[in-house]
C-alpha cells in the first residue's frame, strides 16, 4: 500500500521532498555535532569602536558580554573546555560564567560584566530564546524580526518596517495553532522550502532534461546561504512565489500573475522585479489581446505596493524603501556599491563576510551575461531586474551588504551553472565550494556570526 502510494507521486515531489528532510536531518546532526564540540561561542569583537568579549550558550542561548581589560591589558580569550575560557597571552583560566580566572597569572581576578550589551550583540528584541536547541539555533537576526512583528505588530523594534508584512501575517495566523510564533516561522518557510525545490525542478526539467534538472536544484539546495531556505526566512516563499508568477505570465493567466506577483512584493519587496518580464509579456500581445484581460495583472501588484507604502508612512519613516537612515542605507548608483566594497577591501577594514559579498557579487554577474541566451528571456529579464535592485542600496557600513544571500533568489542561474557542470570539473569544483562555504556560513549563524 505504501509502496502504491509512493508511485503515485509524482518524481519531482519525491525528489523535493526527499532533499528537505535528507538535509534537514543534515543540519540537524551538524547542529548537535557543534553543539557538543564547542558550546560556548566565544568572540573577540569590536563594536562601534569597543572591545569586547562575547560569549554565547547553544545549549541555553545564555549570552554574555565582557570587557577584555584586566590591569589596562587588552586580553583575546579562546575556548578551554565546556564551561571555562582561557586567555591567550597567559594562559589563565576563567570561567565563561562568572568572568573570575580560577587558574593561572590572573587567578582570583574577574572580567568586567556588561549585561547592557548583551542584547546589543545579541538582539533578540525582547523575545525568550526558544527553549529546544536544535529549533533554538534558527533563531537569529531577521527570523527575530518576523516574529516580534507577528506576534507584537510593527512598531516593537525601531526599522521594523523595512520587513514587508505577509509573512509576519502568515506567522500571526498559525500561531494560534501551534501557540509558538517561531515555530509557525519554522513550519511556513519548510513548506515553501519543499514547494521551492519542486517548482525549480519542474521548471528545471521544461528547459533541459532529468540530470539538468537535479542537478541545478542540488546546486540550490547547497549553495553557502541556502541554510537560510531551513530558517524563518523568506527565501523559499519569495522562489516559490516568483515562479508561479512568471508561470502564470508566460500562460496569460493574467489574474494568476497578478496575485502571485503580489504575494512575491509583501514577501519581499524585490519581487517588483516581477514588472519587468509582465511588461516585456504585455508588449508581446498589445496587438492580439484586450487590455482589460491583463488588467489584474497590473492592478494586484500595484496595489500590494501602495499598502506597502502606506504602512511605511503609517510608521513615520520615509515612503521610499531603498532609503533607510536607520539602518544606514541610502540609494546609490549600482556601480558605487561596487566602488565602495573594492574600497573597503584595500583599507584592510574589510572582514571575511566583505570579500565573500564582493566575490559572489561578481561571479553573479559574469554567470548572468555568460548564460544570458541559456534562460527564456522573461527570468532573464527579472534576474537583471534583481541584481539591479540588489545593487541599488548601499549600507554605508558594508557595502554589498548581504548580497551572498540575496543571490540565491536568482534562480535561473542555477540552471545556467548545471549547464556548466556537465564538465566532470567544473561540477566537481562548485560542488565542493559551495557545501564548505555552506557548512562553515551555517555554523557562523549559528553562533551569531554576521554571514548575510
Amino acid at each position: 500500500m505504501r509502496m502504491t502510494f509512493l508511485l503515485k507521486v509524482s518524481p519531482s515531489w519525491r525528489f523535493a521532498i526527499g532533499l528537505y528532510f535528507f538535509l534537514r536531518c543534515f543540519y540537524i546532526l551538524l547542529a548537535w555535532v557543534v553543539m557538543t564540540v564547542y558550546p560556548l561561542a566565544i568572540a573577540n569583537v569590536t563594536f562601534f569602536g569597543q572591545s569586547y568579549l562575547t560569549i554565547f550558550e547553544l545549549r541555553s542561548s545564555a549570552r554574555r558580554v565582557y570587557s577584555p581589560y584586566v590591569e589596562n591589558v587588552m586580553l583575546t580569550f579562546v575556548p578551554a573546555g565546556k564551561d571555562s575560557i582561557m586567555d591567550v597571552q597567559t594562559g589563565s583560566v576563567w570561567n565563561a560564567e562568572t568572568g573570575r580566572a580560577m587558574q593561572g597569572y590572573y587567578t582570583g581576578k574577574s572580567l568586567a560584566k556588561l549585561d547592557e550589551q548583551a542584547d546589543i550583540i545579541f538582539p533578540y528584541h525582547g523575545l525568550e530564546p526558544h527553549p529546544l536547541p536544535l529549533l533554538a539555533v534558527w533563531q537569529r537576526f531577521d527570523a527575530i524580526w518576523y516574529v516580534s512583528i507577528a506576534e507584537r505588530g510593527y512598531g516593537a523594534i525601531p526599522n521594523d518596517i523595512h520587513f514587508p508584512p505577509l509573512y509576519p501575517w502568515m506567522i500571526r495566523a498559525l500561531l494560534w495553532l501551534v501557540g509558538d510564533g517561531f515555530l509557525a516561522g519554522m513550519l511556513i518557510s519548510s513548506l515553501a522550502t519543499i514547494l521551492t525545490f519542486k517548482l525549480l525542478y519542474d521548471l528545471f526539467l521544461e528547459w533541459g532534461d532529468q540530470a539538468l534538472a537535479r542537478r541545478g536544484v542540488m546546486y540550490f539546495a547547497v549553495f553557502p546561504t541556502s541554510f537560510f531556505l531551513f530558517s524563518a526566512y523568506t527565501e523559499g516563499l519569495l522562489i516559490a512565489t516568483v515562479v508561479l508568477a512568471l508561470r502564470a505570465i508566460r500562460n496569460h493567466s493574467w489574474l494568476q500573475a497578478g496575485f502571485w506577483m503580489g504575494c512575491a512584493i509583501l514577501f519581499r519587496l524585490q519581487g517588483v522585479a516581477l514588472f519587468f518580464p509582465l511588461l516585456y509579456h504585455l508588449w508581446k500581445i498589445r496587438k492580439t489581446e484586450r487590455w482589460t484581460f491583463y488588467l489584474p495583472a497590473i492592478l494586484l501588484p500595484a496595489l500590494t505596493v501602495g499598502v506597502y507604502l502606506w504602512l511605511r508612512q503609517q510608521a513615520g519613516v520615509g515612503v521610499v524603501p531603498l532609503d533607510e537612515s536607520g539602518l544606514h542605507a541610502r540609494i546609490t548608483f549600482p556601480w558605487v556599491n561596487f566602488i565602495e566594497a573594492f574600497r573597503l577591501l584595500f583599507s584592510g577594514k574589510a572582514a571575511y563576510i566583505d570579500g565573500l559579498n564582493l566575490l559572489a557579487s561578481l561571479s553573479f554577474l559574469v554567470l548572468m551575461v555568460l548564460g544570458w541566451k541559456r534562460m527564456p528571456l522573461e527570468y532573464g529579464l527579472f534576474t537583471l531586474a534583481t541584481f539591479v535592485i540588489f545593487t541599488l542600496r548601499v549600507v554605508e557600513t558594508q557595502p554589498l551588504n548581504s548580497m551572498i544571500r540575496y543571490l540565491i533568489t536568482l534562480f535561473p542561474l542555477f540552471y545556467v551553472l548545471a549547464k556548466w557542470g556537465n564538465n566532470g570539473i567544473v561540477h566537481r569544483m562548485v560542488a565542493y565550494i559551495f557545501f564548505a562555504l555552506n557548512l562553515f556560513l551555517c555554523v557562523q549563524f549559528w553562533t551569531w556570526g554576521w554571514v548575510a
